[in-house]
């Protein structure tokens, strides 16, 4: 349902994606992890399609962004890196004409906007303008506007940044209950344990490339491979590490706690 194949993207003469290919079919949630400058957000933008690629083809549920946006987009649901929310507007005004944009009927539009309101915490907020709003209230706002559709298909990027435990548990809670009524999501977050703990397939992305792919079942086998090996760690983790860093040095802060100059391999 979402799928991207051999897309490039550059910036003056700096390769963001270098021809990064990947799918995620009805039913799955597949986790996008690597480290700052890796490509993620660019990516994601090419999904949702506020970016274009250089080359390469993007489809969402077998529709071109570029090509035929308003088909593409029917059933999206999107958080992009820095969510288009109006501080002069309230929570609800804001979810509200998000539901309108997306024509969904008043009736069902006021039921949805106070369900997810309710399950994110959000009821006591919605009054308020969104200027006055914390990061983590921001996010919790965005992610139920991006749900306000019932999408078939999610695109993720950073949803968990700010937002408090219980929040998030409520959140990942919602992403399964998507994923096992056959919704097709791609979250990506630097919070590699709940990636771990919401998808079901996962992608390492390092320098505009991916460096691995595979299944819950695939990172399992990799991640006991390094296990052997000398490594630790949860599995995407373990896995993560050795695919970006794996000659990685621990380098020790020495102008502040003293000690010797040398870093240690990590």
């Amino acid at each position: 349902m979402i799928a991207a194949a051999d897309v490039r993207k550059a910036y003056a003469n700096v390769a963001a994606l270098s021809g990064v290919s990947l799918s995620v079919s009805s039913g799955q949630a597949l986790g996008l992890v690597g480290p700052n400058g890796a490509g993620k957000s660019t990516l994601l933008r090419i999904l949702c399609g506020i970016s274009r690629p250089d080359a390469g083809t993007v489809r969402l549920d077998g529709h071109d962004p570029e090509q035929q946006p308003r088909e593409a987009r029917r059933r999206l649901g999107c958080v992009p890196e820095h969510p288009p929310l109006f501080d002069l507007l309230t929570g609800g005004e804001q979810l509200a004409w998000t539901g309108r944009v997306h024509e969904i009927p008043e009736p069902v539009l006021r039921a949805r906007i106070g369900e997810l309101a309710a399950a994110l915490d959000l009821t006591d907020a919605l009054p308020r303008p969104i200027g006055g709003y914390s990061k983590g209230m921001r996010q919790k706002l965005a992610f139920a506007a991006a749900l306000l559709p019932d999408p078939r298909l999610l695109v993720l990027d950073e949803p968990f940044e700010g937002v408090d435990v219980v929040a998030i548990d409520a959140m990942k809670a919602i992403l399964r209950q998507f994923v096992e009524q056959g919704a097709a999501v791609l979250l990506s977050s630097h919070i590699l344990g709940l990636v771990e703990d919401v998808c079901t397939e996962f992608a390492v992305l390092n320098a505009g490339r991916v460096v691995f792919a595979g299944n819950r079942q695939q990172l399992a086998s990799e991640a006991a491979k390094l296990a052997t090996a000398g490594g630790a760690g949860r599995p995407l983790e373990s896995v993560f590490l050795d695919r970006v860093a794996p000659q990685r040095v621990v380098r020790r802060l020495t102008t502040l706690a003293g000690g010797d100059t040398q870093g240690v391999s990590g």
